[in-house]
């Protein structure tokens, strides 16, 4: 499923979920002259898949906990961030897809992996942002906002259950005074005209009731559901972890500069091998081991928000005026009828003619 926001307010958060669940990608075009370039580095996408049905196996008991699930397919210029909290450094992680129709595979050593920092929150936001889609897939499922806002106060996160508050002891009101609680319009989102939204010039109690937050469903989206195509793409690049805490690793550090080289486009390989971005440790993660490898390569408006059918308020006078001429005129065609069929039969003209 891929998914398309158009203008300067698309329900972004919804497509983007939609696209992640539909193993596909979201295309963001805010502007006219984004349209061509935007649409033709879709196109080049849907026709050079670099692999589908990923799947990633860790050792044999070893616990571990794996976002986002299931994994996105890998598509050039779309990478795919695998995070994970194990227990063990221990054993390799079997990689598995289909590449260029072919079976894929490619196996890695878990205790290669390199310190980095912001790992541990990246896996948590990845966690998060699954839970909070069981919500919508699953509505009975219990447990799961306990479950994100422990997640979310563990790495200091804003989530859907969690949120940062600043307390303002600078008293702004005198005591006593009462509270009035007031309207306030806002500005459309930019590129928005309100009389092509609502049909009507903007004007009074329904200008600030059709501007207020949620007033409309200010989401402008489509879902494109395309075939996939499994091509060549990307080369191997050299492979790497990521982790934060437990003991260092011997393998060799990936700067952010590597990381950005391996990110180029290179000439076909058969056997492309994931590649992986790394920074400085965690020090608010101490203990805790978290994997990361990057692998590199609609709604519309509701019925009751637009604007009805307008109907000239003088049609019914109109149509009287109508049937009014459409009757003069069947009657004078009669009238002549009668009188060139009776003048035509009188006396006088058989006289005449004789």
């Amino acid at each position: 499923l891929f998914t398309v926001g158009i203008g300067s307010a698309p329900n972004t958060y919804f497509m983007r979920r939609a696209a992640e669940l539909g193993r596909g990608t979201l295309t963001e075009i805010g502007s006219e002259e984004q349209v061509l370039e935007r649409m033709s580095a879709l196109f080049t996408k849907l026709e050079n898949p670099v692999m589908v049905g990923l799947k990633a196996a860790w050792p044999t008991g070893t616990s571990v906990e794996v976002w986002p699930d299931p994994l996105p397919d890998l598509y050039a210029g779309e990478p795919v961030v695998l995070s994970a909290k194990v227990t063990s450094m221990n054993g390799e992680l079997h990689l598995s897809g289909t590449f260029a129709g072919k079976p894929w595979t490619a196996a890695l050593k878990i205790s290669d992996a390199i310190e980095g920092a912001g790992v541990a929150k990246l896996w948590a936001r990845s966690k998060i942002a699954s839970l909070e889609a069981k919500l919508y897939t699953d509505p009975s499922a219990t447990g799961i906002d306990k479950a994100i806002e422990t997640v979310a106060l563990e790495h200091h996160l804003v989530s859907s259950q969690t949120s940062l508050i600043a307390i303002d002891k600078t008293k702004s009101r005198p005591d006593g005074q009462g509270v009035a609680s007031v309207d306030m319009p806002v500005n459309l989102p930019d590129g928005w005209v309100y009389d092509k939204v609502f049909g009507a010039p903007a004007s009074g109690a329904a200008m600030q009731k059709a501007m207020r937050p949620g007033g409309m469903n200010n989401a402008l989206g489509g879902a494109l559901p395309l075939m996939r195509e499994a091509l060549p793409v990307p080369s191997a690049r050299p492979s790497h972890f990521g982790f934060d805490g437990g003991a260092a690793p011997t393998a060799n550090p990936a700067t952010p500069a590597d990381a950005i080289a391996q990110t180029e486009t290179a000439p076909v390989d058969p056997n492309p091998s994931p590649t992986v971005i790394s920074s400085e440790p965690d020090a608010g993660a101490v203990g805790q081991t978290y994997l990361l490898l990057p692998l590199t390569v609609v709604p519309k408006p509701d019925a009751g928000s637009l604007p009805a059918l307008k109907v000239p308020h003088d049609l019914n006078r109109r149509l009287a005026i109508l049937a009014l001429v459409l009757g003069f005129l069947s009657a004078l065609t009669f009238i002549l009828w009668r009188y060139h069929r009776r003048d035509y039969a009188s006396p006088r003209r058989i006289g005449r003619r004789i």
